[in-house]
C-alpha cells in the first residue's frame, strides 16, 4: 500500500490496483474513469498528486499530475521504485538507477558523480527533493537537493548500511554494525543521531525515532511540544499523534509524552495490546479486549464503546475499532461521515484525518468518510 498527500493506492491479492481519495489531478485514475490502471502489479509508491507501479512484466506505469514529467515513466524493466513529491527513481533489472520528473536540484541525475563508482542498487528512498540508494556492496549514494546554504542532503556517509529512510531535508540509515548515521538539515537537531544498536528507523519532517536492539525507544529532532522525549524502558509498540506520542511497554503498560494541555499524555493504568493516537486523543485495547480512550473530547472521540475488540485506529477526532466478531464500530466526530462504518466483517482498519478504510475478510478494501475523497 502507498499513500500520497490526498490519495492512497493498494495492490490486491490478485495483483490488480485499487486507489481512493482525491482525484483532482487524476491520481486515482489516468483517464477520468473510475478504474485504477489495468494489469497486475508487484510494487507501488505514491506522493503528492501521482502514483507509479511496477507491473508483473517489470515495466512501470505512472498516473496523476504530470507538471514536471513525473508520470512519464521510462522504458525498461525494473525491480524497485521510490516516488518523491515531484520526481521518481527506480532500480533497473541490471541494478542501475533511472530517475525522471522535476530536476531543479539534480534529483533525477542518476548518473551524477556520487553514483558513478557504484551503480548497482538494492534499496532506494526519496525525500522532498533528494534521493538516496543502498548499493549491492551496502554503501549509500545520494543525489538531488542542495538547498540554499547546502544542508548536505546528498552527502551520504561512508560505510555499509542495511536500512535507510529520508525525511524532508535529512536522511538516516542503520549500518552493518546496527549503528545509526544521519546527514542533511540539522536546524532542529534531526541528524544528531544517538549511539547504540538499532533494528528499525523512521524519519519525520524534522525528527527521527528508532527502536534499539534492547527494545528501548530513542527519538531526536523537534516537532511541536517535543514528542521526541522518549521515555525509559522496553517497548513493543509505538504511536505518534499531532504533538504527543504513546508506547506500550514490555509489561503491557502505556507511557505517553509530548503535549499535555488537554490530557493527551495522561495514559491510563492497566495492561494493553494495541494503541492508536489522533490529533489530541489516544485509544488503546486492554488485555481483556475492552477499549479505553483519553485526551481531548471535543467531538466525543474518547467516548469509547463497550464490548471486546481486536484492532483500533484513530483519525483526527474520531476512532474506529474491529469487534471480536469482525464488525466495525466508530465514534467521535461525524461531520464528514467518518463514523458511519459499513456492515460486514473485517480483518484490518486504518483511520485518516476525516475518513477510515478497512480490509474485508475477502481481501477487498472499503472506505468511508469525507465526501471529497473517493471510496472503493
Amino acid at each position: 500500500m502507498a499513500a500520497g498527500s490526498h490519495h492512497a493506492c493498494a495492490i490486491r491479492a490478485n495483483g490488480s490496483i485499487t486507489c481512493w481519495g482525491s482525484n483532482r489531478a487524476g491520481q486515482i485514475d489516468r483517464t477520468g474513469a473510475t478504474d485504477a490502471p489495468d494489469g497486475q502489479f508487484t510494487a507501488i509508491d505514491a506522493d503528492q498528486h501521482y502514483s507509479c507501479a511496477i507491473k508483473t512484466d517489470k515495466t512501470i506505469t505512472c498516473w496523476g499530475l504530470n507538471t514536471f514529467g513525473q508520470t512519464d515513466a521510462p522504458l525498461g524493466r525494473f525491480t524497485a521504485i521510490a516516488v518523491g513529491p515531484w520526481h521518481s527513481c527506480a532500480i533497473n533489472t541490471d541494478k542501475t538507477i533511472k530517475c525522471w520528473g522535476l530536476n531543479n536540484s539534480g534529483q533525477t541525475d542518476a548518473s551524477a558523480p556520487s553514483l558513478a563508482t557504484a551503480n548497482a542498487y538494492t534499496t532506494i528512498t526519496a525525500g522532498s527533493e533528494h534521493s538516496c540508494a543502498i548499493n549491492t556492496d551496502k554503501t549509500i549514494a545520494c543525489w538531488g537537493l542542495r538547498f540554499n546554504s547546502d544542508y548536505g542532503e546528498t552527502d551520504a556517509p561512508s560505510g555499509q548500511f542495511t536500512t535507510i529512510a529520508a525525511g524532508d531535508e535529512h536522511s538516516c540509515a542503520i549500518n552493518a554494525d546496527k549503528a545509526i548515521a544521519c546527514w542533511g538539515d540539522n536546524r532542529r537537531g534531526q541528524i544528531d543521531s544517538p549511539s547504540g544498536q538499532f533494528t528499525a528507523i523512521a524519519t519525520g519532517p524534522w525528527h527521527s525515532c528508532a527502536i534499539k536492539s534492547d527494545k528501548t525507544i530513542t527519538c531526536w529532532g523537534w516537532e511541536y511540544a517535543d514528542p521526541t522525549d522518549a521515555p525509559d524502558g522496553q517497548f513493543t509498540a509505538i504511536a505518534a499523534g499531532f504533538g504527543h506520542s504513546c508506547a506500550i511497554r514490555t509489561d503491557k503498560t502505556i507511557t505517553c509524552w509530548g503535549r499535555t494541555e488537554i490530557g493527551q499524555i495522561n495514559s491510563p493504568s492497566g495492561q494493553f495490546t494495541a494503541i492508536a493516537t489522533g490529533i489530541d486523543h489516544s485509544c488503546a485495547i486492554r488485555t481483556d479486549k475492552t477499549i479505553i480512550c483519553w485526551g481531548g473530547n471535543f467531538e466525543g472521540q474518547i467516548d469509547s464503546p463497550p464490548g471486546q475488540f481486536t484492532a483500533i485506529a484513530a483519525g483526527n477526532h474520531h476512532s474506529c475499532a474491529i469487534t471480536a466478531n469482525g464488525t466495525i464500530t466508530c465514534w467521535g466526530d461525524n461531520r464528514q461521515g467518518q463514523i458511519n462504518s459499513p456492515p460486514g466483517q473485517f480483518t484490518a482498519i486504518a483511520a485518516g484525518n476525516h475518513h477510515s478504510c478497512a480490509i474485508t475478510t475477502n481481501g477487498t478494501v472499503t472506505c468511508w468518510g469525507r465526501l471529497s475523497f473517493r471510496t472503493v
